[in-house]
């Protein structure tokens, strides 16, 4: 935003630089010519003074020669004409060859490359005895006009230099508080809920709207506090019931018999999806309420203290877990804890697909400069419109069979929060592949 302030700026400084120098430096040099001109005449109306008495016989002609190189400029050539054209006397320098017959025969006088040519009339006005043809060197015009259009030129490139300055100047104090809420927009969607917009600087049009921002945003962070504080609170506070509900049906079932204990057994389960649907709720409004403090971490090695974490629960399964790392020294910028979170999620959802003896590999690796995360599994995969759902909360596939549908919401809100991205795809042998890709450490 601020080249385009300053291009405009430079844009119109332009206009009225040009607007004004250039008609400017025209007037002036034109002025110049005409007062060298005039006084190319003046000389020339001097010299017919000193030649009229020798022209019209009171005088001997043979002194004005002498009075002429007295008379006239060094870079002057002058030639003295009596009544019937002949040339009478000369002073300076030679003319150029064209312009006596031209003045002799009343024709206009051509055009001379550096030179002024002007005539003037011998006589009192009643009757002409002779012209005089006097030429001026006009180099010392042309130097003036140079001298005046580098000082135009000098002069506008000065304002310009200044316009520059002003203009970056006024485009950064312009751009300065949009830039701020730009960068104040962009953190809080990222999570960081604490930013604000600069209200101090700028026009005041954009304080005002960096101040309507802040107060947006102090608002609905107050909200979004509330909120998570009230999911938080009741999910804490139904785990206690839920855990004293769950020991009093594991006691009922060891007192009943038949299908009262089958049922009780049933009522077990439905706890304890429950608990889990709790400890989900837990965990998301935990997820929401962090913000992005990253830490560089190596994959290779977090992910390798994970996989013997659960390496127990796949051997149960007979599952094979494997991981393959293209290199070492895979860093990755990410908030403690949740690259846990979320590798626990995935390989849970994941060994919960497979079937017995298959397969679920992590692989790390990187795409570009950043690093990545996946996850295969050889389970039956899941639809196109099932992953485009899948961070979804209570988004799941196992339609009442244990899951909560909360999981691959945890990974998308913690992924969110360190700035990656995650998302489902179908895997190489039929099953679901998580990839999740992360800023670098």
């Amino acid at each position: 935003m601020t080249r385009r302030i300053l291009a405009s700026f430079l844009a119109v400084l332009v206009a009225v630089i040009t607007a004004i120098t250039l008609p400017l430096g025209l007037i002036v040099t034109g002025q110049q010519r005409r007062d060298f001109v005039d006084s190319a005449r003046t000389a020339a109306r001097g010299v017919a003074g000193l030649a009229e008495e020798q022209l019209d016989d009171r005088a001997s002609i043979a002194a004005l020669p002498g009075l002429l190189s007295r008379a006239v400029r060094d870079a002057d050539a002058v030639v003295v004409l009596d009544r019937a054209g002949t040339v009478v006397a000369t002073a300076g320098r030679p003319l150029p060859a064209a312009v006596v017959p031209a003045v002799r025969d009343g024709q206009p006088v051509p055009a001379q490359d550096g030179e002024v040519v002007v005539t003037a009339r011998v006589g009192d006005g009643r009757a002409s005895v002779g012209t005089i043809i006097l030429a001026r060197n006009s180099a010392s015009l042309h130097d003036r006009a140079r001298a005046l259009w580098l000082a135009l030129g000098a002069a506008a490139l000065l304002a310009l230099v200044v316009g520059a300055a002003v203009g970056w100047s006024l485009g950064r104090w312009i751009a300065r508080p949009l830039r701020s809420l730009h960068a104040a927009a962009r953190s809080i969607g990222a999570g960081q809920s604490h930013a604000r917009a600069d209200e101090g600087s700028g026009p005041a049009d954009v304080r005002e709207v960096a101040h309507a921002f802040n107060e947006m945003a102090d608002r609905v962070g107050a909200l979004l506090q509330n909120q998570r504080g009230m999911t938080a609170e009741v999910s804490h506070q139904l785990r206690t019931p839920l855990s004293a509900l769950r020991l009093r049906l594991e006691l009922l079932a060891e007192d009943v018999t038949g299908d009262a204990r089958v049922e009780a057994t049933a009522m077990l389960t439905e706890v304890d999806r429950l608990a889990r649907l709790v400890d989900g709720l837990l965990a998301i409004a935990r997820a929401e309420a962090t913000e992005y403090a990253p830490v560089s971490t190596d994959l290779v090695t977090s992910v390798s203290e994970r996989l013997r974490a659960w390496e127990p629960v796949a051997a149960e399964r007979d599952v094979s877990l494997d991981l393959h790392a293209a290199e070492s020294g895979v860093l990755a910028a990410l908030t403690p804890g949740h690259l846990e979170q979320v590798l626990d999620n995935l390989l849970a959802n994941a060994l919960d697909a497979v079937p017995f003896g298959g397969r679920v590999t992590v692989t790390v690796a990187r795409v570009g400069p950043r690093p990545m995360l996946r996850v295969d599994d050889t389970g039956p995969g899941m639809s196109a419109a099932q992953r485009a759902r899948a961070f979804d909360a209570y988004a799941t596939d196992r339609g009442g069979r244990g899951g909560t549908g909360l999981g691959l919401a945890i990974v998308g809100r913690l992924v969110a929060t360190d700035h990656g991205s995650a998302c489902l795809l179908q895997g190489p042998e039929g099953g679901t592949r998580a990839e999740i890709v992360m800023q670098p450490g």
